[in-house]
């Protein structure tokens, strides 16, 4: 009984010793894991004042009115920052204390940053005496769009927000341009709620109409204003569309057959084609000869074709004096509402 008492109370003794040991390298390993906490929350700190002051110097030197935004991370414990003179600081407050954080600039700088933890879009602007900085309660992911597109065609794409925001946010947009708004571009929503703290997007169509000419070389400018009645900041979407002097046909509104039309001989030869307005308004439809055959075609417009409705036209086709051979080209039809469709046109003159 006396060894049983004795080897149990040594069983105590080295179970206590192995607690003690667990919690005492426990308590270290906390404190190393929060001491690498807090050294990579003030290393973020430090680095986004970097990456402000390294933005604010390109503004600067690219003189009044230039603009940039930087993404900037802030940490859980900032307590105060500010910009005056040619520098950015910041206090930081964490377990041990507080830690004093600064960024010398060659820039006048004039801002403050928000103090809540989270990653920002920090907007700054050379204003002539200063380097303007600040944060954005919501921001645009791409605010130059530049595309290229055939006479008569369609492209959509995505204009995308993200609201910085502790609650829902309206953004409004307009739109303007050295083109017709009304005839090139259209917007999915003319008002866009953004949910809390997430990203959401707009749809911009733009379709170039079948007579517009083309400009390849600059393009057409169009621009969309956007601002929130919840916010001070107001952006501006611009964009850029390069018109190619080929035209796009779809035939889904205006449907024009045979799609086809083959001869051969000397002419002159006839054809009834149908057309069709398969589209949601009233059209007026117009005729022309493309390629081989520019010129050699006759058709009579049409005026005030219905919506499902369909007429149709003789037309002719006279070679003249051109010499034998195959000659190939397009007969188009067009339709006020810029929608056109195409058939194809072979001739073998002999």
């Amino acid at each position: 009984m006396k060894y049983q008492a004795q080897s149990s109370m040594e069983m105590l003794i080295l179970l206590g010793v192995g607690l003690l040991v667990l919690s005492i390298m426990f308590s270290i390993t906390n404190e190393s894991s929060d001491v690498m906490r807090e050294q990579y929350r003030s290393s973020r700190l430090e680095v986004s004042l970097k990456k402000l002051v390294e933005a604010a110097d390109v503004v600067w030197m690219q003189g009044i009115g230039a603009r940039k935004k930087v993404l900037i991370s802030i940490p859980v414990g900032l307590e105060y920052s500010n910009a005056s003179g040619d520098y950015v600081e910041a206090l930081y407050y964490h377990r041990k204390g507080e830690s004093y954080f600064y960024a010398g600039s060659n820039t006048p700088l004039k801002g403050e940053l928000p103090t809540k933890p989270g990653n920002y879009w920090i907007s700054l602007e050379n204003r002539g005496d200063a380097v303007y900085f600040w944060w954005a309660n919501y921001t645009l992911e791409d605010d130059n769009i530049v595309f290229r597109l055939d006479r008569g065609q369609s492209q959509s794409i995505n204009i995308s927000f993200w609201n910085y925001l502790n609650y829902t946010i309206e953004v409004n947009l307009s739109l303007n341009g050295d083109v017709d708004p009304v005839s090139w571009l259209t917007l999915s929503s003319k008002n866009l709620i953004i949910v809390e703290k997430s990203s959401n997007h707009t749809t911009l169509t733009c379709h170039v109409p079948i007579s517009e000419p083309p400009k390849e070389y600059g393009g057409y400018h169009a621009w969309i204003n956007v601002s929130s009645p919840n916010s001070t900041e107001v952006y501006t979407v611009d964009v850029i569309v390069e018109v190619s002097s080929e035209i796009n046909c779809s035939g889904a509104v205006i449907i024009m057959f045979p799609e086809t039309w083959v001869e051969s001989g000397s002419g002159p030869w006839y054809e009834n084609f149908t057309v069709c307005n398969n589209g949601d308004n009233q059209v007026d439809v117009t005729f022309e000869d493309y390629g081989d055959v520019d010129g050699w075609i006759t058709a009579s417009d049409i005026s005030n074709l219905n919506v499902g409705e369909c007429s149709v036209r003789e037309i002719t086709m006279d070679a003249g004096a051109n010499p034998p051979g195959l000659y190939v080209g397009t007969l188009r039809a067009i339709g006020t509402n810029g929608e056109c469709d195409e058939s194809r046109v072979e001739v073998t003159v002999t």
